[in-house]
């Protein structure tokens, strides 16, 4: 009896300490870890692991995917860069009323999904970038050039910047390369997936966790969005980065606007497959000057949810006021209206009207869709509105109905 205790004390103990030391192993395998050439940083999540990736491959058709994560990021980390933009704003004394200049400084991420004989195009989300006065872009090999935008929409969050080639070594030339693109609409809920970005604006990061749902569709300041919500860390800094399948594929395009900020464990991507057709838009448009540029003529403002509730207002963007003799006026345009179509492009902000509008020049004649209040209800109009030039701010009255 003795004897049979004594073994069976021994095999608790062996058993605690395997326990322990397996629970010891996983907790040290969680590594949430930056590549930033020179600074990198390593921090070994110790009490947070969520995600173990076993050294296995898991094959689909004629395509290997391989569940050791590093494998899958060497091969996607050349297509992802860093962005870094700047605003300069001028900061007045509160006694003496001086002004004075101040830069400031904000970090994103970026996709090489495309190229020419003249230019790289980088994919990024449209706030990383919108309103900066310099972009700059670092590449894998640290090297840091400065990048143009080329087009952007804010209504979809999405931007495109243009790298002349002319400004990229030859060294570098070698040490990048265009993203896979996949398909996110083949993406399945609790498929694994990586987000790589500029995490903090510390460089590139890479976190790894699985697809929580598809299609949630969410509010943000310039309209909805239909995005693929993760348990992959997405921080700031990440924004415009890749969400990337096991196959080094491009998912979607990460963004932390979008995350919550009252619940852990809840990123969002933009489904690149939605991303696509639009960043080809983007790609594919004329850049105009701003001489060249084309105006409706008119201020707009987004229509707040409460309003909505309140008037029963339709989607679209109020138009404040119109501009006496500008394009809008001349064409029938009235305070009042709500846009809500510009040549068959929904517009539901302030923003994605001005953009949208931003890709005509003066002179060429778009096509209007917009509401207007007539006898106690809206009711849809349409309009050719020839744009002009830039107007003075000198307004005509409403002229409800």
């Amino acid at each position: 009896m003795s004897g049979s205790n004594k073994d069976k004390k021994f095999f608790h103990n062996v058993l605690g300490a395997s326990i322990f030391a397996i629970l010891g192993t996983a907790a040290v395998c969680s590594v949430y870890y930056f590549t930033a050439g020179s600074d990198s940083k390593i921090t070994e999540i110790m009490g947070n692991n969520k995600y173990q990736f076993e050294a296995t491959k898991v094959t689909s058709g004629n395509i290997e995917a391989a569940t050791d994560i590093s494998d899958v990021v060497d091969k996607v980390m050349p297509s992802v860069v860093s962005i870094t933009q700047k605003t300069k704003t001028m900061v007045y004394d509160n006694w003496f009323g001086f002004g004075s200049e101040q830069e400031n400084v904000g970090s994103g991420s970026g996709i090489i999904i495309e190229e020419d004989e003249e230019n790289y195009y980088v994919a990024t989300n449209n706030h990383v970038v919108d309103g900066a006065d310099t972009i700059e872009v670092t590449f894998i090999d640290d090297k840091v050039v400065k990048a143009e935008i080329k087009g952007k929409q804010a209504s979809d969050d999405l931007a495109i910047l243009a790298i002349s080639k002319k400004k990229v070594t030859d060294v570098t030339k070698k040490s990048i390369k265009v993203a896979t693109i996949g398909n996110s609409d083949k993406v399945r809920v609790g498929e694994q997936v990586i987000a790589i970005g500029n995490a903090l604006g510390y460089g590139q990061s890479v976190t790894g966790g699985y697809v929580s749902a598809k299609d949630r569709e969410l509010e943000f300041a310039e309209g909805t969005m239909t995005a693929i919500q993760t348990d992959a860390a997405i921080n700031p800094g990440n924004s415009g980065g890749a969400l990337i399948n096991l196959y080094g594929e491009v998912v979607g395009i990460n963004s932390a606007k979008l995350a919550s900020e009252e619940v852990e464990g809840m990123g969002y991507a933009i489904p690149i497959s939605k991303a696509q057709p639009i960043l080809d838009k983007l790609i594919k448009r004329e850049t105009i000057s701003e001489e060249d540029k084309g105006y409706l003529g008119i201020q707009v403002r987004n229509i707040a949810s409460d309003e909505k509730e309140m008037f029963n207002y339709p989607d679209g963007v109020y138009v404040d006021s119109v501009g006496k003799d500008g394009a809008a006026h001349k064409a029938g345009i009235i305070t009042g209206d709500i846009i809500y179509k510009v040549n068959g492009q929904e517009v539901n902000s302030a923003d994605a009207l001005v953009n949208e509008v931003g890709n005509y020049k003066k002179g060429e004649k778009i096509k209007i869709k917009l509401k207007r209040v007539n006898e106690g209800r809206f009711e849809s109009y349409t309009f050719d509105v020839t744009l002009a030039a830039q107007v003075s701010e000198e307004t005509e009255e409403p002229k409800f109905n």
